[in-house]
């Protein structure tokens, strides 16, 4: 529904519109923006949250995973470093059974490549 949409997209806004501001009147270092309006990584911010809350709460519950599968197994596409610009990438197995395994074993070896993304507005399509 667009007006869910929507909705979360607003709330997420102010939501890291304060923290802008707390971390403003804080003196933090990282800066996302201000009560005012969020810069790029603030607004990156509200996507990554939207996108998270869209595999949270579009599980399937009658799918052929849904006995195991996790919001952590969701599309990372839309995902990246806010410090560095580098992409998240899939896992190749469960988040519930990573636990023993080496990086080889949970990363894509395209993984590797730490691709970097040029814009937040050209990356971010939820």
């Amino acid at each position: 529904d667009k007006r869910m949409v929507r909705m979360t997209k607003n709330y997420l806004d102010l939501e890291f519109r304060i923290l802008a501001r707390d971390m403003l009147d804080a003196k933090y270092p990282l800066q996302i923006g201000t009560y005012e309006k969020l810069n790029e990584k603030g607004n990156a911010l509200v996507e990554f949250n939207k996108a998270c809350g869209y595999d949270r709460y579009g599980l399937a519950t009658d799918s052929k995973d849904a006995l195991w599968r996790t919001f952590r197994d969701g599309n990372p596409s839309v995902c990246y470093s806010i410090m560095t610009g580098t992409l998240a990438v899939p896992l190749k197995r469960r988040w519930l059974d990573l636990e023993g395994h080496t990086m080889d074993d949970i990363v894509d070896e395209s993984a590797k490549r730490m691709e970097k993304v040029p814009s937040v507005t050209r990356r971010i399509r939820v």
